[in-house]
This record gives structure tokens, C-alpha cells and sequence, in this order.
């Protein structure tokens, strides 16, 4: 049985023409066998019911991936405690002003 590694990236409107993050231990691994790397990109996912998912592996993946252009991100996890004691903000505004 072979190994099928699949990784799916989503967005909120459409993929066409935006960047998609990939982490560089992804890259590795599409780099190193991309016909049986599997890239799902799911747009549109906000739109009910109209969300598209387009699947990229082999020659389309490796096309993608020499175009890719490295950014150094940082992730910070936004702790329970912290997004409960945040006063959500409705339209810009706080729920107070």
C-alpha cells in the first residue's frame, strides 16, 4: 500500500492568482515525490454551497512550486482564555462605543 500524502489549503474567496502558504517541510515532501503529493486547494469555502476544490499533483504541483517565493511567517496561538476576555468588535466598532 502506498503512501498518498494529501495537504488541503483553504481560502475565503477564490484562489485564482493569490499565493498559498505551504510550510517548507511540504515543499520538501512535494518536491521530493510529487506523484503522489497531493495539494487540494478549496475556495470559496464561505460561499454556501459554492465552494470548488481543485486537486494538484505531479507536473501542475511541481509548475506551482517553482514559483514559490519563501516568507518567514509567525503563528501565534490565540489562547481560550486571552479570545474570551477579548471584547468582540462588531463592524470596526467595540460593543461599547
Amino acid at each position: 500500500m502506498s503512501v498518498r500524502p494529501i495537504k488541503v489549503k483553504a481560502v475565503s474567496g477564490s484562489a485564482r492568482g493569490i499565493p498559498i502558504p505551504i510550510k517548507h517541510s511540504q515543499l520538501t515532501a512535494a518536491l521530493a515525490d510529487p506523484e503522489h503529493y497531493y495539494l487540494y486547494v478549496v475556495d470559496n469555502v464561505e460561499a454556501d454551497g459554492k465552494g470548488t476544490i481543485r486537486v494538484l499533483h505531479g507536473a501542475d504541483l511541481l509548475e506551482m512550486l517553482a514559483r514559490a517565493v519563501p516568507h518567514k511567517t509567525y503563528w501565534p496561538t490565540f489562547r481560550v482564555a486571552d479570545y474570551a476576555r477579548i471584547t468582540p468588535r462588531c463592524r470596526g466598532r467595540s460593543e461599547n462605543d
